[in-house]
């Protein structure tokens, strides 16, 4: 639980700052619909 979460760490992180929200709305987002990761909604 250390390696997953450093891989997955990085890509949130570039969108962190570009969505500024939860990860666990970024994650479920990218891992549910990559092309609804942009939009919040």
């Amino acid at each position: 639980m250390g390696c997953t979460q450093h891989i997955f760490g990085v890509s949130t992180a570039l969108t962190t700052k570009q969505k500024s929200r939860p990860r666990r709305k970024r994650e479920t987002g990218i891992v549910v619909r990559p092309e609804g990761f942009e939009p919040p909604t």
